[in-house]
């Protein structure tokens, strides 16, 4: 692509873009303002603590430090809603997730349409995203930047047609004696209605938490307690993605995350190697 010129960067209410040009060829960082629900996976994955956290009129949202940033596309593939795009002249491309050295998500969600009676929309309902559509004919569709991977669909659908892969595994707890009398700022940050106000006090339901750390960004109080124990995606063959998921688990949880993976790993060697 020939020898390139400092990163420019152009950012207005809508979006944040990061550019690299070549002789012929440019490169793209793209971050979709509207789509950021304030999450801290960039934040955190970001190698180079190029991503920042920003307070926009919308909200809490993320800017790029140019100085830092390397456009090497860590910070795509676990954002939640698809708010972050790589592109080489316009085209998707991300040479550390093609070459396996950041891991691909599982799918968000699969729906058995088959298993669907033709009247029901108990999932459609049920979404706190209105992420789940379905059209003349019973015909399901859903939008995948919108799809956080919560279980609501799952929980209203008694004919077990639909399967959602969570991101994480991990735990949260809401410290009510540390917050601040009449604060609901985790309250409107979560976009899964995990946690709401009853009785004047903050209640989670870890049922529904996607673990994605947007309700700790916003908690002035140090009152949430939010853990990720594991990491549920394809494998990730590189120092990037070594660090980024210790960032996200802390120390003891990369432990626990390498463990797992050698495990699962060792039992697909054995069932491999049985002759029938």
């Amino acid at each position: 692509m020939g020898h390139g010129q400092k990163l420019t960067k152009r950012e207005s209410d809508a979006e944040v873009t990061v550019t690299q040009r070549f002789y012929v060829d440019r490169l793209v960082l793209t971050v979709d303002k509207s789509k950021c629900i304030g999450c801290d996976l960039c934040t955190s994955i970001c190698p180079k603590d190029a991503a920042v956290r920003a307070k926009s009129e919308q909200g809490l949202t993320v800017t790029v430090d140019a100085d830092k940033c390397v456009l090497c596309g860590a910070c795509v593939p676990l954002c939640p809603t698809n708010a972050i795009a790589l592109t080489l002249n316009d085209q998707p491309k991300n040479i550390l997730l093609e070459k396996q050295g950041l891991p691909k998500p599982l799918p968000k969600i699969e729906i058995d349409e088959k298993k669907c009676p033709p009247d029901c929309v108990k999932c459609a309902d049920a979404c706190p995203r209105q992420a789940i559509k379905i059209e003349s004919g019973h015909k399901i569709t859903v939008d995948l930047d919108k799809c956080l991977r919560c279980p609501w669909c799952v929980d209203a659908c008694d004919k077990q047609a639909i399967v959602v892969n969570p991101m994480f595994v991990g735990s949260i707890r809401i410290d009510n004696t540390k917050c601040s009398e009449d604060c609901d700022l985790c309250v409107e940050a979560c976009r899964t209605k995990a946690i709401k106000m009853e009785n004047k006090k903050v209640k989670v339901d870890p049922n529904h938490c996607v673990f994605c750390g947007a309700c700790t960004n916003v908690c002035e109080d140090q009152a949430i307690d939010l853990r990720r124990t594991r990491v549920l995606c394809s494998e990730g063959f590189s120092s990037v993605w070594s660090s980024a998921v210790e960032k996200l688990l802390g120390a003891r949880g990369l432990s626990r995350d390498h463990d797992a993976r050698a495990g699962k790993r060792l039992s697909e060697l054995v069932r491999e190697s049985r002759v029938d």
